[in-house]
């Protein structure tokens, strides 16, 4: 099913293991890489302006788009040599079809120096059922089957009709989840490189069409009206506030920044504060493996759809989020990501949760997080991960108490 070659982020053109090597853009990038790098792998250079075409540079012919297409070496790397139009780049190839065709593609950008810095997945299985909505929700999965069939149950019953899903499984091909995308008409989407960043920003970059961008995790349980309320949340901060949003997140009891207020809503803080300390915003006080703090969220969050209602009926309110969150869901624009992944020369925007909160959106961009406190979703617990053995015993005892209470995690 895939092809894959790994390479160091900055590699030299003639280390590249490819027989064919494509550029596309015949700009300045290209002009030092043929200068300083000419390789005799370089075969032609792609160009959309047409006076460029029929004409050569350094000797190597400049061609339009459509030589791709005639393409037929699966070992081929791209070579995208123009920054202002990386992003187009990658949608043209991939409205194309090419990275679907070719999966074993490499894709890199060349700097204005020359160096080879960042390429994007083409590693990659995808079952497309795209119906081109200018929502989608992506949604990383594979290694917690033992919350799928209230998640998804969740999903089937609370994302609108018009939001494409899309499950993406990273680092694996998880037959199960694959029928769960078939029956529900949902795309699938499995990258063999183990790496969160590649297979994020290839389930994005894959659906074009989207103006908003829902990232969830698969332990992440949903209420009616989420998508909506988060959507609804965006606009009215962007429209009436002088903030730049960076993302919006719903309120989630189990979750370092939104436990708190979420104490503060339901007026259990005192007690809270008496068994376990006073709660404190921030990652000093995170959640991980805190098995006693996280079913006593649960257990005061229980209904949780009543509670979601009550929480929904509440006068319209926002919280803006001081430090680093937890982005386990979290909603943002095409224009927020477009404008992370021109900055971050390795293309990994979703690498680490630091990444994306901490150097991007909060020291890069001065980007605002913001909690919709209308919103509210259910996250499982933090560190539970069977694969994590650091953390077993959270994650005997979470199992344990998810089989002996799945009818409150259930819809009610």
């Amino acid at each position: 099913m895939f092809e894959v070659q790994e390479y160091d982020w900055n590699v030299d053109i003639g280390e590249i293991d490819a027989t064919k090597i494509i550029v596309l853009g015949a700009g300045l990038c290209a002009q030092v890489l043929l200068s300083y790098r000419f390789h005799e792998k370089i075969a032609y250079i792609c160009d959309n302006d047409i006076d460029k075409q029929g004409c050569d540079l350094f000797g190597v012919p400049i061609r339009s788009f459509d030589a791709l297409s005639c393409e037929q070496d699966s070992s081929t790397c791209l070579l995208i040599s123009s920054k202002k139009n990386e992003t187009a780049f990658v949608q043209q190839i991939i409205n194309m079809g090419l990275l679907v065709k070719h999966s074993g593609w490499f894709l890199g950008v060349i700097q204005h120096n020359g160096e080879i810095v960042h390429k994007i997945p083409t590693d990659f299985y995808f079952a497309d059922r795209r119906k081109n909505y200018s929502k989608m929700l992506v949604m990383l999965a594979g290694y917690k089957p033992m919350l799928w069939e209230v998640v998804f149950k969740r999903l089937v019953r609370f994302i609108p009709g018009d939001v494409d899903i899309c499950i993406a499984t990273n680092g694996r091909f998880v037959d199960a989840i694959s029928e769960i995308c078939e029956e529900n008409q949902w795309s699938y989407l499995s990258t063999k490189r183990v790496n969160m960043a590649a297979t994020l920003n290839c389930a994005i970059m894959l659906h074009n069409h989207a103006e908003y961008v829902l990232k969830m995790d698969e332990d992440i349980f949903i209420c009616d009206g989420f998508y909506e309320g988060l959507v609804d949340t965006y606009q009215r901060v962007e429209a009436e506030s002088n903030y730049h949003i960076g993302l919006v997140a719903p309120t989630m009891p189990v979750n370092p920044h939104g436990y708190v207020r979420y104490l503060d809503i339901i007026k259990k803080t005192e007690e809270f504060t008496k068994l376990f300390g006073k709660p404190y915003y921030g990652y000093f006080d995170h959640l991980a493996a805190q098995y006693d703090q996280t079913i006593y969220l649960w257990e005061n969050t229980w209904p949780l759809d009543s509670t979601a209602k009550r929480f929904r009926d509440m006068p319209f309110s926002y919280f803006v989020c001081p430090h680093r969150f937890s982005i386990g869901a979290s909603l943002f624009k095409r224009e927020t990501f477009d404008r992370i992944y021109y900055i971050d020369g390795k293309g990994e925007i979703f690498s680490e949760e630091e990444d994306i909160m901490v150097k991007f959106l909060t020291l890069g961009l001065y980007y605002t997080v913001i909690m919709a406190e209308n919103v509210l979703a259910g996250h499982f617990a933090f560190s539970f991960n069977p694969d994590h053995l650091s953390v077993g015993k959270i994650v005997d005892r979470m199992e344990l108490f998810y089989k002996s209470n799945i009818d409150s995690f259930d819809i009610s």
